[in-house]
């Protein structure tokens, strides 16, 4: 529901060239808005950038760094894209005190559904939450007594034929 609210605003705005979003949700933890996003709107996404510059090409493209398990990735991507940062995309700005001041002036413009021609159909999530709980876990944990690193191997190994996880061999 809030990937199909964002990407009705965003149509509803005439669209956007590039659409950066958090990597992931500070309630969940699931981060897939981004990517739901970019699906509502047709355009790809990019996830966990470091870092996103203008290509300067027509029509208009970016590379962005993006972090990976491995190192650094680089890739390019036309416009329109939808795009995550990571932490370390540039340091954040905070507000200075006549930016707070300037803020409390401004009146915030309401968008409802409606405004955005979504329906209860367009409105409806496509996964529902049946059960959140925090299992529990039973501890099996056996150790294996012995001399060392080799005769700990040999009753292990023992154990696993005895429990049929391994064949005993010739």
């Amino acid at each position: 529901m809030v990937a199909s609210l964002l990407a009705a605003h965003i149509r509803s705005r005439e669209g956007a060239d590039l659409v950066l979003c958090g990597r992931r949700a500070s309630d969940d933890d699931q981060g897939v808005v981004p990517a739901m996003i970019a699906e509502n709107l047709g355009a790809p996404v990019v996830t966990v950038a470091r870092s996103v510059e203008s290509t300067g090409s027509d029509p208009a493209s970016v590379r962005v760094v993006r972090v990976t398990p491995e190192g650094d990735e680089i890739v390019e991507v036309d416009c329109p894209a939808v795009i995550t940062v990571s932490s370390e995309l540039g340091d954040p700005r905070y507000p200075t005190m006549p930016m707070k001041m300037a803020a409390r002036k401004v009146d915030p413009t309401a968008v409802t559904p409606q405004d955005l021609a979504l329906d209860d159909a367009g409105l409806a999530p496509r996964v529902r939450l049946s059960r959140q709980y925090v299992p529990v876990v039973e501890s099996d944990c056996e150790m294996i007594e012995g001399d060392g690193p080799a005769e700990w191997a040999d009753r292990l190994v023992e154990r696993l034929i005895e429990e049929r996880v391994l064949k005993g061999g010739a």
